[in-house]
Order: C-alpha cells, then sequence, then structure tokens
C-alpha cells in the first residue's frame, strides 16, 4: 500500500514517534467512528471481565484499583455508566478500598467522560484509562489545534475498507485494499465475553449532551476531511444527527 510509504509518524497517547514528525508533516492521519459507538467500544476494551484479570480475580489479589471500582463496583455494562451521566440519576455510593473514602461512582464517570484533570481514584491523569479519556480532544489539541493549516485526512470505521482503498487511489497507488487482503487487528474483541451496543434513545441523548465536545470534533474531523466526498460526508453527519441532537443540550434538561 502506497499509504504506508506516506506515512511519517504516529502519536501515542502523548508520544510522537519519531518526535519530530509532527513539524515535517503535510497532514494529519485520523481514524474516526461514530463517537457513541467508539465509546462503547473503548468501555468493554479495557473491561476486567473482558479478558483473564476479571473482577474475581481482581478482588482475590486485592488489586481494587481504578479498573476494578470502575467496571467491577460502578458499572458493569456501558449503559450503566451512561445513565450515571444523567442529572437527575440516583447516586451509587462506592468505599475506596484504598483509602476507604466513600466515593459516588458518578462523579468517577464525569471525570473520565471529561479527562481534563485527575482521577479521583489515584490521582494520575485519566488518559492513562484507556481510550475513554483519550478522546478525540486529547489528540485534536497535541495535532490539528497546534497546526490548523495541515490538511485532515478521515478514515471512518464504519467504512474502512472503503475508504482506504480511495485514499490509496488518490496517493496514485494501485494495491487493492479489502479485509482479505490486508491484515486486521481486533483485539479479541470477536471473543469478548461483555459487550453490548448503547441502543437505547434516551440514554444516546444523556451522553450526547455529555460529550458535547467530542460531538463537535467528531464532525469537525469530518467536514474537514479532504479524501471524503460531500455526500458521504452528509452521510456519515446525518446519521449522527439521528442519534444526537446536540440543540436539546442546550435545555440542561437531559
Amino acid at each position: 500500500m502506497i499509504i504506508s510509504n506516506h506515512t511519517i509518524g504516529y502519536i501515542h497517547d502523548r508520544l510522537w514517534n519519531p518526535k519530530d514528525s509532527m513539524r515535517r508533516s503535510s497532514a494529519f492521519l485520523w481514524a474516526i467512528r461514530d463517537p457513541f459507538d467508539r465509546i462503547a467500544s473503548a468501555f468493554y476494551m479495557q473491561h476486567p471481565e473482558n479478558s483473564n484479570n476479571n473482577c474475581k480475580r481482581m478482588e482475590l489479589r486485592k488489586d481494587t484499583g481504578f479498573l476494578f471500582l470502575f467496571y467491577c463496583q460502578c458499572f458493569l455494562h456501558v449503559d450503566n455508566f451512561v445513565s450515571s451521566l444523567q442529572q437527575n440519576a440516583s447516586e451509587i455510593l462506592q468505599v475506596n478500598k484504598i483509602t476507604n473514602e466513600t466515593f459516588a461512582c458518578s462523579q468517577l464517570a464525569k471525570v473520565i467522560i471529561n479527562p481534563q484533570g485527575k482521577s479521583i481514584i489515584d490521582h494520575k491523569p485519566c488518559s492513562r484509562y484507556g481510550h475513554i479519556a483519550m478522546n478525540y480532544g486529547h489528540f485534536y489539541h497535541q495535532t490539528s489545534a497546534k497546526f490548523p493549516r495541515k490538511d485532515i485526512v478521515s478514515i471512518r470505521t464504519e467504512y474502512l475498507w472503503d475508504d482506504l482503498q480511495h485514499l490509496e487511489h488518490l496517493l496514485g497507488g494501485n494495491a487493492t485494499v479489502t479485509k482479505d487482503t490486508q491484515f486486521t487487528e481486533t483485539h479479541g474483541s470477536e471473543h469478548f465475553r461483555l459487550k453490548r451496543e448503547l441502543t437505547d434513545p434516551s440514554l444516546l441523548q444523556v451522553l450526547c449532551c455529555a460529550i458535547e465536545q467530542e460531538v463537535k470534533l467528531y464532525s469537525e474531523l469530518l467536514k474537514r476531511a479532504i479524501n471524503i466526498k460531500e455526500w458521504q460526508k452528509r452521510e456519515s453527519l446525518e446519521a449522527l444527527s439521528k442519534r444526537c441532537n446536540l440543540d436539546m443540550c442546550n435545555n440542561k434538561g437531559q
């Protein structure tokens, strides 16, 4: 694939490899996904019950840090997590087994969904707790916000192979880009024991308002993408608007 020949670096968390690749680049290549599906995927990706390090084993080892409190004591499923973001949600109190202090699950949820500060669990940056916290804003402010004149190229997860194939042709390549000809990394998600889509319209709207800035950034990365056709942008934005009405967020009644 000619795409790989044009890729001069990448960012993971806050680390650039190589360090000067951001300055030398002519464009930023983004992998983007519907913000609601992205959060559900990130939620289950790090869930202890989807690994050998399940909740029961963590408790037996007294490994009661962030993952245990967040998943095993507070939020078994993503809809439990989103429900706690409602303004009128019933408060769930838990005991931090490290400090013996009582904390509210909803407080933890709100810190993780807007990770500007430190976690109430161990006071480490929330970006250390996976891609729920390492969101579009986390990477945007390190890249496109610093270099607003650089082009944006976006690959939509929902149309992964079509977008990659189109980009290959735009760059002058002739490789066939399909799931049958390229390596696909799933991180074992097809074998996850726990996995549930977020489909409840009322919860989608709750999350919409909770991640308002994320929704706006996703829309910007889509609209500014130089490789995606205008009708394709409209199609993706229309699909987003069916799940999220940002105008309702101004009423503070979600």
